[in-house]
């Protein structure tokens, strides 16, 4: 390997995530190379020049490229101008335009973009409504051009890690170091409090700064936050702020705080402001929702049929009329209850009303499966808010919006969704509080069904077909905090629920044992682990059963095998995948692993090769609005173990589920209160205040 550093100007961005990049450029002597560069403030773009160092690598597939350590951009220069007008920091603009430039004006062109001299530019430009918008553009995103350079070396100067760097270039642009003098605590919203408050100190804040104190508070309050808590009483607030600060906190801090805007008060505790901002914004849309007069009654004759002929129950025919009815309701209902076939009925009944309806859920397989069960579009959660946000899917309409295994959907989302949804929209909440609460911050669908005003069916009648497996008594019974009689784990058994007991040290090779006797089974485990069989974590449980398939099949253990489950880990518009996405390996191609998903084939190259993981076992919040045939739910002791992980695990199985582990520790877990109880929020009291208001303003 040789030390490489050019200055070099991208020619072809081939592969972008938000931290890593594989692209190409032209360097000084005008030698293209390919880069492949980790932990960017933000991917390169076509045209742009930055001073690169790293190292020459040969790579089996792509041949020699350079191995990136660190990347600075820098301001171009001569006619390298034109080029990164030509690219894509200047979507529109095109070579003709960016050469007539830089032909007119030659080294005095930055000048004249420095001095957004419109006019200038324009002399040289046919007289037209497009010479007109190149030019907007041209100046729009000039001025970052350069300041980004100049911007990013201060950044480092204070020790400002790359990837924070770029977050406060995006939200704060041109004026991102000002704003940072102004107040170094605008770091927390991108960074902890240690990272914070030493970059601070260094930046000269002194200890007692009141924009210390009040910054003490807002990182106590976001610790929280990451626990799932939007709430927190005043005496835990003074304690933990005063713990950061290494000094008391007295009531004076927090009323700065508050008179300040960065902390909110509430008659039971303290809210940060995005959180009461939130809490607030959703409370006040459903009020709006629920007291509103302004749309008719829908009055339909609606069947006590689903499009399956599947007769509906007293609860589900509710169901049906309240969604069409009511602005804003809950659809509630445990395993086997008949949720799917209400939700079918529901679209039947509101293609009838002339109403059309968007669906969605969290994770992409829970999306496929409304798809799959109601013959309508469905999206997932970030997809759909991915896809308004960008004009793709149009709500002039007034759809009913469905949202499918609500109770996994945290503040931040429900906010979105709100926020994006116009007047004169439906809402329809579809999901099971015995289940986990969502992995984000805050509580929705479990809060909201403390609101005796909001509208809610609440399905309780399970239906025969699932009854027969047996899965609902079981998971009605985990609901109760009461483990049932289980029968023990027989490989001929087809359907029900049943336990393989054995020692905590021994679930791993209990499970995978059971797994290879079950092929086409699911594994849903409690945590992941840190690989050693003894934990009982899913990435010991992935790489047992990866080792026994190659050797089966006398394949490589140390890749990717063909016909392996995977899962992918994050959210990514350009692939079409979502966090929770699953799929099996086809092989390699030249251009990467061919991979088939729910979501249809994929490639994934091999840069991102990092955000696919073994899924021969996946862990309860991957699976959740998952479902699958058999499913093995190995039981492992850890913090977040209680009956809502174990009920979540056991209601993805459709036919057969084996409990593997310890029956004291599972026993234990049941017991143990539901982590929804333990978390503090505000959304149900401002819900009731906000509905308060609007009726004392009416009476007004």
């Amino acid at each position: 390997m040789t030390d490489v550093a050019v200055r070099a100007t991208v020619t072809h961005v081939l592969s972008a995530g938000s931290r890593m990049a594989v692209f190409r450029a032209d360097d000084d002597q005008d030698v293209r190379r390919r880069f492949v560069a980790k932990d960017l403030p933000r991917p390169p773009a076509t045209g742009e020049t930055w001073h690169i160092c790293g190292t020459t690598e040969v790579h089996p597939s792509y041949g020699p490229q350079v191995a990136v350590t660190d990347m600075k951009l820098v301001r171009p220069e001569g006619r390298l101008l034109a080029r990164l007008l030509a690219g894509q920091r200047f979507p529109g603009v095109g070579e003709a335009t960016a050469n007539r430039l830089w032909d007119a004006y030659g080294e005095q062109l930055v000048d004249v973009l420095d001095a957004g001299d419109a006019e200038a530019l324009l002399r040289v430009l046919p007289d037209d409504a497009r010479s007109r918008a190149q030019i907007e553009m041209i100046l729009l995103e000039w001025p970052m051009i350069d300041a980004e350079p100049r911007i990013l070396a201060g950044f480092d100067r204070v020790g400002i890690p790359l990837h924070v760097a770029a977050k406060l270039l995006a939200v704060y642009g041109a004026d991102a170091l000002d704003r940072l003098h102004d107040d170094p605590y605008r770091l927390l919203a991108f960074s902890g409090w240690k990272t914070t408050d030493a970059i601070a100190r260094r930046m000269g804040v002194e200890a007692n700064d009141k924009r210390r104190l009040v910054a003490a508070c807002e990182a106590a309050l976001h610790t929280r936050l990451r626990d799932g808590d939007t709430l927190m009483a005043g005496d835990d607030l003074r304690k933990a702020a005063g713990a950061l600060l290494g000094a008391p906190v007295g009531d004076d801090v927090l009323d700065t705080a508050s008179r300040l805007g960065a902390i909110r008060r509430r008659p039971t505790g303290w809210q940060s402001s995005g959180a009461a901002l939130m809490e607030d914004a959703i409370a006040q849309r459903i009020a709006d929702e629920l007291t509103s007069c302004s749309r008719k009654p829908t009055v339909l004759p609606l069947a006590d049929r689903s499009p399956d002929a599947v007769t509906l129950n007293a609860g589900q025919a509710s169901a049906v009329a309240m969604a069409i009815a009511e602005n804003f309701s809950l659809l509630v209902g445990g395993a086997g209850t008949g949720k799917t076939t209400t939700l079918k009925a529901i679209c039947r009944a509101a293609a009838a009303a002339g109403i059309p309806v968007e669906m969605m859920a969290l994770s992409g397989r829970a999306a496929l499966r409304m798809r799959e069960a109601t013959g309508q579009m469905a999206r997932t959660i970030a997809g759909w808010l991915n896809g308004v946000a960008a004009g793709d899917i149009d709500l002039s309409d007034e759809p009913l919006i469905v949202i499918d295994e609500a109770s996994m959907v945290d503040l931040g989302s429900l906010y979105r969704i709100l926020l994006l949804a116009p007047d004169g929209c439906r809402f329809l909440l579809v999901g099971d509080d015995g289940q986990l609460p969502p992995v984000g911050f805050g509580l929705t669908f479990h809060a909201l069904l403390g609101v005796e005003a909001v509208p809610r069916t609440v399905l309780t009648e399970v239906m025969r077909q699932a009854a027969e497996t047996g899965i609902p008594a079981a998971a009605q019974s985990l609901r109760q905090g009461v483990l049932p009689d289980l029968p023990a784990f027989d490989a001929a058994d087809d359907h029900g629920v049943s336990i393989a007991a054995c020692d905590a040290r021994d679930v791993v090779a209990t499970a995978v044992a059971i797994r290879r006797a079950l092929p086409g089974a699911q594994i849903v485990g409690s945590i992941k682990g840190g690989g050693e069989p003894v934990d009982g974590g899913t990435t010991a449980m992935n790489a047992a059963l990866h080792d026994a398939w190659a050797t089966a099949r006398k394949l490589d253990p140390s890749t990717w095998l063909r016909g392996e489950p995977v899962i992918w880990t994050v959210n990514d518009y350009d692939l079409d995948l979502w966090n929770g996405s699953l799929g099996k390996v086809q092989g390699l191609t030249e251009d990467g692993l061919a991979v088939r998903f729910d979501e249809g084939d994929r490639t994934i190259p091999v840069e991102l090769l990092d955000h696919l993981e073994p899924a021969w076992a996946i862990t309860t919040h991957k699976a959740q609005g998952s479902q699958f045939e058999t499913v093995i739910v190995p039981v492992t002791a850890s913090r977040i173990l209680d009956r809502t992980l174990l009920y979540t695990g056991l209601t993805r199985a459709t036919r057969r589920v084996v409990l593997v582990g310890d029956p004291a520790v599972i026993r234990d877990a049941i017991r143990r209160p539901p982590q929804a109880t333990r978390r503090a929020t505000y959304l149900a009291q401002a819900v009731n205040d906000a509905i308060t208001a609007l009726s004392e303003a009416e009476a007004a």
